[in-house]
């Protein structure tokens, strides 16, 4: 069982990280041509705006995830490094929870959101994309750093240590 959930973590990481650089190589690559466009041929494309700025949305939710990963996340020390012994993990654990439940309320909420998005069968303005793919990001990021935070307790309490940060548990 171990070893089939390593696999999984491996290939979601795997998955995420390659995402992750493709859709910001594509953003570069869009907001590169929209400056020539601009400054060269003085005259502007409106869709590379348009999807630069959604792509950077699925980027901001999906990099979330990463945040996690990496444990880079902003987060309040005082207590964690003052503990020491058991009430170190304890304290972890807690925070933990609180924060998988509001990611998990995050991905429920979400994707009422985006259903409802979805019934309105709304569009963008320029390239006609459905919205709701755009709102989709939100229980997508917050759903990856959920497995995240998830698997981050399984680890605490199975005495394999916390995620420094950096990506590695000690």
């Amino acid at each position: 069982m171990r070893k089939k959930t390593n696999k999984f973590v491996t290939v979601m990481n795997n998955a995420e990280e390659y995402l992750l650089v493709a859709l910001i190589s594509v953003t570069v690559v869009l907001l590169f041509m929209q400056v020539v466009m601009r400054y060269v041929f003085n005259n502007s494309l409106a869709w590379t705006e348009e999807l630069s700025r959604y792509l950077f949305i699925w980027e901001s939710w999906l990099g979330i995830s990463i945040g996690a990963k990496h444990a880079k996340h902003i987060k309040i020390v005082i207590l964690t490094d003052r503990a020491k012994g058991l009430l170190r993990p304890i304290i972890l654990t807690v925070a933990d929870l609180f924060t998988l439940f509001v990611l998990v309320a995050l991905v429920y909420y979400g994707f009422i959101l985006t259903q409802k998005i979805m019934d309105m069968h709304t569009s963008s303005s320029v390239l006609h994309i459905p919205m709701w793919m755009i709102y989709a990001s939100l229980p997508a990021g917050c759903a990856f750093m959920t497995l995240r935070i998830v698997t981050d307790l399984v680890n605490r309490l199975r005495g394999r240590g916390e995620r420094q940060e950096g990506g590695e548990t000690s």
